[in-house]
């Protein structure tokens, strides 16, 4: 199975004013050419967001993540380089340099790109860098900094020689391990911002500390985002999603009645936790 996360840009047109190198889109998939054709409309399901300048162009796509939440992590942390906190150091110096385009820029985002791959975890995987064109390739080595690490591949290749995945036709499975979510269960998301997470109880479970009360997680941190988490909010809201769904008319107690101990957990919790929280 292919985790991979993708670059766009628009295609240039033959004449009139462009977006093209200007304007990006980052994402993740599990077939490239397949995704796409979704971003083009050619088929279902692109994003809204790519609506607005196509046609497109996927300039690179970076595969070998272990994982989907893997692949997801990378995704985000490309996406908000300069609010990671995996990536905030060395990219706090290069927001504001202009030399490297508008924020959104193709140059920008390779020299993104080539930053976030020399920095722990990621620098330590065998990932591929596959570009679909030589001048990206060109364009990607005269903006970086960095080489990439000597256990990654650097490769030309068109979309079609791409290993390649079925992408799911719906927004049921788990951004952790990636098996559908049924109906009858309780489906967790990170109340974060533009974060897409939404996964199993016991599979975010695995991301909260051995910290507990009465044997319930408090807090923990988002596997994609990395911001914190708290239990009892995640399950606030997984119970109000439930409530909407079911029942429109009603209401859940006010926040300042509500408690973690008040709702009862689909399923027990297993105490030995994984810390995923160390920036190791």
């Amino acid at each position: 199975m292919l985790f991979g996360v993708y670059l766009l840009t628009p295609q240039k047109p033959s004449s009139g004013p462009s977006k093209h190198m200007k304007h990006t889109y980052i994402g993740f998939t599990v077939s490239p050419k397949r995704r796409l054709r979704q971003h083009n409309g050619d088929i279902v399901n692109g994003a809204k967001k790519t609506c607005k300048y196509r046609p497109w162009d996927m300039l690179v796509v970076v595969y070998g993540f272990m994982s989907k939440v893997q692949a997801l992590q990378f995704e985000y942390v490309w996406q908000h380089p300069y609010n990671s906190r995996f990536t905030k150091p060395m990219m706090k110096d290069l927001k504001a340099n202009k030399a490297f385009g508008g924020i959104r820029s193709v140059k920008r985002k390779l020299l993104e790109l080539y930053s976030i791959v020399n920095i722990a975890p990621w620098s330590e995987l065998a990932l591929t860098i596959s570009f679909t064109t030589r001048e990206t390739l060109d364009l990607a080595k005269s903006v970086a900094l960095l080489e990439a690490p000597a256990c990654m591949q650097i490769q030309i290749a068109s979309l079609d020689t791409l290993p390649a995945g079925k992408e799911s036709e719906n927004d049921d499975s788990c951004s952790i391990c990636y098996e559908s979510i049924a109906e009858a269960e309780t489906r967790l998301r990170c109340y974060h911002g533009e974060c897409s997470l939404q996964s199993h109880v016991d599979c975010i479970n695995e991301c909260f500390p051995d910290e507990s009360i009465n044997g319930i997680p408090s807090n923990g941190y988002c596997p994609l985002c990395d911001k914190q988490l708290e239990w009892s909010i995640l399950i606030r809201y997984a119970n109000r999603e439930q409530i909407t769904e079911h029942n429109p008319l009603q209401t859940l107690p006010s926040q300042e009645t509500q408690d973690a101990s008040a709702f009862e957990l689909p399923i027990p919790i297993d105490t030995s936790i994984i810390d995923l929280t160390n920036d190791d």
